[in-house]
């Protein structure tokens, strides 16, 4: 039964961190900030041009797929539509502006928001690739040759640091799909601190695995 309700609160925290908090994250964002907060900045492709990254091809990939997710299927004006519907309600002039101008940065900010997030994500998928080859496998796998050699000595496995690491591992994996989403420009030390902190949860949950042996 302890085993049972574990795997059901880990099945939990990672939808909680892999899909609700980006999907409220979506919802929410373009009501707190302006629709030119959600702009690729300059520092931002220089960073990625930093790293190898053709910025123009990004940029090309990123507008083909919201052409044809969003715009070619009538989503992006079916939102603008209903957004300025304020315009035709029966409300004092001045509530009418407001409820108008309200609705329009929304869905300014909200489309701005997802094309940045896809053009993120299309910049950063290769940069994921090798944090996951340079830093968290190698990880991985020095921590199970940490846990090798306490097997051999008799050492004991913490289940505390175990439990509590895969849960911080669902954690700032649940944080890289929320990264393309943040309302702040990228640089090396955010993904600096994301893939060291990815890559010593994955060493602390494999040094202290737990087989159930």
């Amino acid at each position: 039964m302890p085993v049972v309700e574990l795997k059901n609160n880990f099945a939990r925290h990672s939808v909680l961190w892999w899909l609700t908090l980006p999907f409220m994250a979506i919802l929410v964002l373009p009501m707190v900030f302006p629709h030119g907060a959600f702009g690729v900045s300059s520092s931002e492709l220089n960073f990625f041009a930093s790293w190898g990254r053709d910025t123009s091809a990004v940029t090309a990939s990123a507008d083909s797929i919201f052409r044809h997710a969003f715009v070619d299927t009538g989503i992006a004006k079916y939102m603008g539509d209903f957004f300025s519907m304020a315009n035709g309600l029966s409300l004092a002039p001045r509530a009418v502006q407001y409820a108008s101008n309200a609705g329009q940065n929304y869905d300014q900010a909200f489309w701005m928001m997802i094309y940045r997030g896809i053009w993120r994500f299309y910049a950063l998928w290769p940069i994921y690739i090798g944090i996951f080859f340079s830093m968290v496998l190698p990880a991985f796998v020095d921590g199970l040759v940490t846990r090798a050699k306490k097997s051999f000595n008799f050492q004991f496995h913490n289940p505390v640091y175990f439990y509590s690491s895969m849960h911080t591992v669902v954690l700032i994996l649940g944080l890289g799909f929320f990264i393309p989403l943040m309302p702040v420009s990228l640089n090396a030390e955010l993904l600096g601190g994301f893939a060291a902190l990815l890559s010593l949860s994955f060493w602390v949950t494999a040094s202290n695995f737990q087989t159930g042996n």
